[in-house]
């Protein structure tokens, strides 16, 4: 394929929507982020929040999902104000989001993460790849 046609098309499909449109590769088992604390990678995983707390787990669990809910800390992130209000359509606290993100993944045995040390890790975003729906769960009886 041409490099213009290409280009054409890449330009197709990320006008046709407000999504990000992103094909690489990224982390999306917790186990996989025990080699990856301190360095700058990209996860798939799920966001939710419920009041002021807040969670980021990988989008496959695996035995290690347990040590792996991590904060997010948006304070870095080059593109976060651009899509703040696709987070903030998380109203409730049965909702979630999938979202691809870079950043740097910190976790330390003695520190607990987020408000009320709720979380094990804090994933400093750097940029927001791609997001999608917000989810909503029902309860379980």
């Amino acid at each position: 394929m041409k490099p213009s046609i290409l280009i054409l098309c890449l330009f197709v499909i990320v006008s046709c929507g407000t999504k990000i449109i992103y094909t690489g590769p990224s982390i999306n088992k917790s186990c996989l982020l025990n080699e990856s604390i301190g360095d700058t990678i990209i996860i798939s995983g799920i966001y939710s929040r419920c009041m002021e707390y807040q969670t980021f787990r990988t989008i496959k669990e695996d035995k290690c999902s347990d040590n792996f809910k991590m904060s997010l800390n948006w304070n870095k992130a080059s593109n976060y104000e651009k899509y703040k209000s696709e987070f903030e359509k998380i109203q409730g606290c049965n909702q979630s989001m999938p979202i691809i993100v870079k950043g740097i993944l910190e976790k330390e045995q003695a520190v607990k993460y987020g408000h009320l040390g709720t979380n094990d890790a804090c994933f400093y975003v750097l940029d927001i790849i791609e997001f999608g729906a917000v989810k909503t769960q029902k309860n379980k009886r």
